[in-house]
């Protein structure tokens, strides 16, 4: 019996809204984790870092996700035509927000443990950047669900990364450093489950030449 548009609707926001809460939870058990085992200042200076990096990344999207999802949704052939030109429009912006993101901690004179980190959180910017590409087609195909797990899981090596880091007697750029690593692999992750999906980006012009599954 086929889905319902009801039904895939309802199974697609009930998967996302598990996922996203779950992922909440990890990430307050980080923040919980985090304030205990830094300190006062370490923290402040960690909150400094992931808000700048908030701040800017803001910028990196250029309106490209809801074009996308509204294209591709309505003709699954364009995904690997928008696959491309998200990837290079949002790597080459995100590359220099990352120079935006270095140039603060220089005009406002931080220290150097601020500079470090937000140069670190600036490559995991950019790797987020890259990611977004791919969960775009996620959202155009309607698998939140598989987006959802991916988020949660790279929220999950997060906390560990964090974890394993500050036990060895790291800081709060080796923090940063665990941030990177989440968003290295959910990049990694992303990749196959493109590959898998035919997500190939198009290198031709027009259409998808590796048109994805339906």
């Amino acid at each position: 019996m086929p889905e319902t548009k009801a039904r895939r609707v309802t199974r697609n926001t009930l998967a996302l809204y598990g996922t996203e809460a779950l992922s909440r939870l990890l990430s307050l058990a980080l923040t919980l984790y985090l304030t205990r085992k830094l300190g006062v200042e370490a923290y402040g200076q960690y909150s400094l870092i992931v808000n700048w990096t908030a701040i800017v990344a803001s910028f990196s999207d250029l309106g490209l996700n809801v074009l996308t999802i509204r294209d591709v949704a309505q003709d699954r052939k364009k995904a690997g035509f928008y696959l491309r030109n998200v990837l290079v429009l949002r790597f080459t912006f995100s590359t220099a927000l990352l120079l935006v993101l270095m140039g603060i901690g220089f005009l406002l004179h931080y220290e150097l443990i601020l500079k470090l980190g937000l140069a670190v959180m600036g490559g995991r910017m950019v790797l987020d950047a890259v990611a977004g590409g791919y969960v775009y087609l996620l959202q155009a195909h309607e698998r939140m669900g598989t987006q959802g797990l991916i988020v949660t899981g790279s929220t999950l090596v997060r906390l560990i990364g964090a974890y394993a880091v500050l036990e060895s007697g790291g800081g709060v750029v080796a923090v940063c450093w665990a941030w990177v690593a989440a968003s290295v692999v959910t990049v990694g992750v992303l990749a196959g489950v493109g590959a898998r999906s035919r997500w190939v980006p198009d290198l031709g012009n027009g259409g998808s030449r590796n048109p994805s599954r339906p």
